[in-house]
């Protein structure tokens, strides 16, 4: 395990702990790298902006233990194939990428996998921790100011 390289990309906009159980599981694995998302390439997969800067995600992510190296991730999405996610894995050529398991067997899914067996790397899928989204957060917090 100890030369296994890992990767990861997220916006990690709303830190929460499943953020953090799936960072800290993704570590278990090897050095674990993040490919943090840019605020465009966030606006383009999402539909809106993160609400913490890029520099400020990065602050965060930076003093997280779990992680070896923090790398900017633009995925240049153009709805067909992730570009940018190509061009992460030909740079940090990683062993293994996590990504959480409630991603479903969309078209995504199907071209990260893809990707994955050209460059011979192994997709392993973190469960999702229950009942914390950033979106459920979001929603608190919209709640709470009505």
């Amino acid at each position: 395990m100890r030369g296994i390289k890992v990767y990861c990309a997220g916006v990690f906009d709303l830190l929460h702990y499943g953020h953090i159980n799936f960072l800290r599981k993704s570590a278990e694995y090897g050095k674990l790298i993040v490919g943090l998302v840019d605020d465009e390439s966030c606006k383009k997969y999402k539909g809106y902006y993160p609400i913490q800067t890029l520099e400020e995600r990065m602050r965060v992510l930076e003093a997280i233990k779990y992680i070896w190296k923090l790398d900017v991730y633009s995925s240049e999405y153009d709805h067909r194939i992730g570009i940018g996610f190509r061009n992460a894995i030909r740079k940090h050529n990683p062993d293994v990428i996590t990504h959480g398991d409630d991603w479903g067997n969309g078209k995504l899914l199907g071209e990260k996998k893809t990707i994955l067996e050209e460059f011979k790397g192994r997709l392993i899928e973190i469960p999702y921790t229950e009942n914390v989204s950033d979106s459920e957060i979001r929603r608190k917090i919209w709640e709470s100011m009505r």
